[in-house]
């Protein structure tokens, strides 16, 4: 379905195991972005097991890891848009903190986050 929009760079879900391996890095004006997506769920729906690779999920700390040190060593800013936290509660989580902070560690420029329907903090 996204096949048909050229100007969309779609992140997180993946067509084949191979797609699933790849980190997307596009450049702009001689800037390497790397951008990063996972999720903490499906809304109810399970990923069979035999199509792991369908959507990257937070589920995987190991591959996290290898995509973050990929994206630190191939650009020059990486990007993780997470799709986390609590709906409707206005601050952050302790999940949310863990993660910003093992993004961080692991070569993370910029996390922007979504999911909780509020507006949370901004932190430096």
């Amino acid at each position: 379905m996204w096949k048909g929009f050229k100007n969309i760079t779609v992140l997180g879900i993946h067509e084949s195991e191979e797609d699933y391996h790849k980190i997307t890095v596009v450049e702009k004006n001689n800037i390497k972005i790397a951008m990063l997506n996972y999720t903490y769920g499906l809304n109810g729906f399970v990923i069979p097991e035999d199509k792991y690779y369908y959507v990257d999920t937070l589920y995987d700390k190991e591959k996290i890891q290898k995509d973050l040190e990929y994206a630190e060593l191939n650009a020059d800013i990486t990007i993780v848009f997470p799709h986390w936290g609590t709906e409707y509660v206005y601050d952050e989580v302790q999940s949310q903190k863990d993660w910003a902070m093992f993004f961080t560690e692991h070569g993370a420029d910029i996390i922007i986050g979504s999911h909780p329907h509020v507006i949370e903090p901004v932190r430096q």
